[in-house]
């Protein structure tokens, strides 16, 4: 089972996957003070179980530590950050690309992969 986890300004989303089924899903505020164990105290309800991995898009790098934190601590697993650096696959003509949100860069390469290029997100 995949846990993803998407830190936004405003909120932080977290789904469990089992292959490409989305099993569970759950938005809480992102605040960016709250130590991975608050984090867990917010959400160990709805997301646990045994996860083969940890996958991270974040715009909040506060949060980063925390995640971490979290994902080691109480899934056993060490967290894969997706950054705008990786090779998506898209030809990026954001200036600079180093300052387009991963946010963004997911899900254009989402739309793509779902429903083809080109596509608007």
């Amino acid at each position: 089972m995949l846990l993803t986890i998407d830190i936004g300004n405003s909120s932080t989303k977290f789904g469990t996957f089992e292959n490409e089924n989305l099993l569970k899903r759950l938005i809480i505020p992102t605040i960016r003070s709250k130590s991975g164990d608050e984090i867990y105290d917010s959400i160990r309800e709805e997301i646990n179980g045994l996860f083969s991995a940890v996958v991270v898009s974040s715009v909040v790098p506060e949060l980063n530590d925390s995640v971490s934190h979290l994902s080691e601590k109480y899934f056993n697993q060490t967290s894969f950050f997706v950054d705008n650096r990786m090779d998506f696959g898209l030809e990026i003509k954001y200036f600079p690309p180093e300052s387009l949100g991963v946010d963004r860069l997911v899900a254009a390469f989402t739309a793509c992969e779902k429903y083809g290029a080109p596509a608007i997100v």
